[in-house]
């Protein structure tokens, strides 16, 4: 472990709104690890995420069950 403090980057501009979501603790504890291990704040890397799956088509509607695994082919609105 060293002494030095992480940067963590954040957005500059205020250009986004503000969105609350409930997550699951492990679900959470996953987004967070991820976020810190590439340097960005939960929000920024949340967002850069879900561009980076938009670049390759549409995202994904998933079941609405909390046990379901299957994914729709149909594209979100």
């Amino acid at each position: 472990m060293t002494d030095q403090v992480a940067r963590r980057r954040s957005r500059k501009d205020t250009t986004g709104i503000k969105a609350h979501y409930y997550l699951a603790p492990h679900v959470r504890e996953l987004l967070t690890n991820a976020a810190e291990a590439s340097g960005l704040n939960r929000s920024l890397y949340l967002e850069r995420l879900l561009l980076q799956i938009e670049t390759d088509g549409t995202l994904p509607v998933l079941s609405p069950t909390l046990d379901g695994t299957e994914v729709r082919k149909t594209a979100a609105a």
